[in-house]
């Protein structure tokens, strides 16, 4: 009878911790964001690319437990493929998902992303109103040999406000919002860079105008031109 007064009390201690892990366990947030996103607003460019995706980018999962919290994970691999089809279909002529053994005949070039990190915070650590999450890609821009062309690193940013959305939705919308804020970095980012230019786009840096008999280059420079643009000079 004294063994088993014993064993009880000790029983019931593990049966309270079980409880307890499994609540934790229970309480873990998952944000898991399957947005559509809106047609951007670009030039078109006159290319036609491949768009190779990883396992590790289409299916890209994030997870931390963070101290005295729940554990916080991050499923953006769906929406990974739907932004960066959504960047390409609009920014290039034509911009095709293509495999490790698909023929690359007529490819000007093969693009692939990946994610390097994701990080957030949550309101009570940056003792502001606000979730955070910061995502961090690599865009390999690879001519048809597989040759490397450019590598782009891309940091985005988004923000939700607490006060709005309870705390799962409002890092839902930090994440979409920090997926958005990539593609706009890359539209803008993607014409812009040189080693792409000179091998893609063919475009050097301008050349130097050519100067009248008798006249120095900054007397060329200083002289206003003969017509502008209406209503834009």
């Amino acid at each position: 009878m004294r063994e088993l007064l014993i064993f009880r009390p000790l029983l019931s201690r593990a049966v309270l911790i079980g409880v307890v892990l499994a609540c934790v366990a229970g309480c873990a947030q998952t944000v898991e964001v399957k947005s559509d996103f809106p047609d951007p607003l670009v030039e078109t460019l006159p290319l036609k690319v491949g768009m190779r995706y990883s396992q590790q980018f289409l299916e890209y999962r994030y997870t931390e437990d963070l101290p005295d919290d729940v554990a916080w994970s991050f499923s953006i691999g769906e929406s990974n493929r739907k932004l960066f089809d959504k960047i390409f279909t609009t920014l290039m002529e034509q911009a095709v998902e293509v495999g490790d053994g698909d023929s690359l005949d007529g490819f000007d070039a093969i693009i692939e992303p990946s994610v390097v990190a994701l990080e957030f915070s949550l309101p009570r650590q940056s003792r502001s109103d606000q979730y955070a999450v910061w995502i961090r890609y690599m865009l390999r821009v690879l001519d048809t040999d597989g040759q490397l062309i450019s590598e782009l690193p891309i940091s985005a940013y988004g923000q939700s406000d607490s006060k709005l959305l309870n705390g799962d939705d409002s890092m839902r919308q930090a994440t979409i919002r920090a997926m958005r804020d990539a593609a706009v970095s890359i539209i803008v980012g993607f014409p812009k860079d040189a080693k792409i230019r000179q091998a893609l786009l063919e475009m050097p840096g301008e050349e130097t105008p050519e100067v009248p008999a008798g006249e120095t280059a900054e007397e060329a420079t200083d002289e206003p031109p003969e017509e502008t643009l209406d209503g834009n000079s």
